[in-house]
């Protein structure tokens, strides 16, 4: 099994080569660290399955959108998956090029398909027939073809997706238009656990749906498969990553067709950790309750997302000491929520833990809500490290809203 890049040496806990004690010496915490080395191992991991078979891999970008970390896989073969204007904004800052973007979303906005076509995106991901009418009629407005690709649920259960029947009603309408093109169909983009059995079923089903086009003469160049399953990006798990792919092209064999991927977390999964500093550690019964500077995810994510979650000390703990561990409750500063109760040796204030797995995906899954600052992000690569987002005090974040006078002048009145 791949060794994690954080990882103890002489006691302390580093990320690559870098010592996170000195990064806490030079940064406040809270901060999140990320790791390039095991981003690009990821994205390798995930390609080195498809030898053979054309497939594109889109980071999702509404999982962590900072640029650095953005080019950083874009750099290593990676397009992007953007949700919105703003994400296409940093899509292209990051140099990201227009073929390697893809767009979804669940309720289009004017502006936003009016960007994406302007831009030239590499495919439009469709999940309902009025947000095909709106990019119709504005690649009418610009003269231009929109290249469509339609979210269908073969089960009929997941939320913002054509269920077959309306499919077939999408994929007439844009037969006859002039200004739309079937580029292909693609699952639910779900970021949970399916058994692999399950995959082979849900790819059973989009297969037998494309050779029905097929044998219609509707060709279907495309074939979107969501998240992708996580043992694609685990290297103990190569040889059911070679049989998924088996699977993908005894499914689709002899279509002239491509294979794409929009990961999100998979893809940054083991590569990233949040720093963060105990504030105060009581025992309530048998266990100690602790809580540390950092906002936490509510417990109801981990359900959701079965990647390894640890929280581990900064400094590695002596055999005596680990004789003596207890169950800790971590709970974050702003009350915010909790992660599952861990095994650690006795915490005191100031100690600094690392977490990763789920309880790094705090600010990728929630805005800047003014109540705390909004934490670093940290970019790691052997011995270097960067600042590539700065922390956003709350002072700063005030600074973006305002008062109207009539509520002064309502005050005096």
């Amino acid at each position: 099994m791949t060794k994690s890049v954080f990882a103890y040496r002489n006691g302390t806990l580093c990320v690559e080569a870098l010592p996170l004690v000195e990064l806490a010496e030079e940064i406040d915490t809270p901060f999140y660290c990320t790791s390039v080395k095991q981003l690009r191992r990821n994205l390798h991991s995930f390609f080195a399955p498809f030898k053979e078979s054309p497939v594109k891999i889109n980071y999702a970008m509404k999982e962590n959108g900072t640029l650095a970390m953005v080019r950083a896989l874009a750099q290593e073969g990676s397009g992007v998956d953007v949700t919105c204007v703003g994400e296409l904004s940093r899509a292209i800052e990051a140099n990201v090029a227009s073929q390697h973007i893809s767009f979804s979303g669940k309720s289009f906005s004017h502006d936003d398909v009016l960007a994406v076509l302007l831009a030239g995106v590499d495919r439009i991901n469709v999940a309902s027939l009025s947000d095909l009418l709106l990019i119709e009629g504005v690649a009418v407005t610009l003269n231009k073809s929109a290249p469509i690709v339609l979210r269908f649920d073969p089960d009929n259960m997941a939320r913002h997706c054509f269920d077959p029947c309306s499919l077939d009603s999408a994929i007439q309408h844009i037969l006859k238009s002039d200004s739309l093109v079937l580029r292909g169909l693609a699952l639910p983009r779900e970021e949970k656990e399916f058994s692999f059995l399950e995959h082979v079923r849900r790819i059973e089903k989009l297969s037998s749906f494309v050779w029905d086009l097929y044998r219609q003469d509707i060709s279907v160049e495309h074939i979107g498969l969501g998240a992708g399953p996580a043992f694609l990006v685990q290297e103990d798990k190569a040889e059911k990553a070679s049989l998924y792919v088996r699977v993908l092209d005894e499914m689709f064999d002899n279509l002239v067709c491509s294979f794409s991927f929009e990961p999100g977390e998979i893809l940054t999964r083991g590569a990233r950790a949040l720093i963060t500093r105990v504030v105060q550690s009581k025992k309530i019964d048998n266990k100690m309750e602790m809580t540390v500077d950092a906002y936490q995810n509510k417990k109801e994510l981990s359900k959701t997302f079965s990647s390894k979650q640890e929280i581990m000390p900064m400094r590695e703990a002596s055999s005596s000491a680990l004789f003596d561990t207890m169950v800790h409750d971590v709970v974050g500063g702003a009350s915010e929520g909790s992660v599952p109760a861990c095994l650690l040796p006795e915490m005191m204030p100031n100690d600094l833990l690392v977490m990763t797995g789920v309880c790094v995906r705090g600010d990728a899954l929630t805005p800047a809500l003014g109540r705390r600052p909004l934490a670093p992000e940290i970019l790691v690569s052997g011995a270097r490290h960067a600042v590539v987002r700065r922390c956003v005090a709350v002072v700063e974040q005030m600074a973006w809203e305002s008062c109207p006078d009539w509520m002064v002048e309502d005050q005096v009145a």
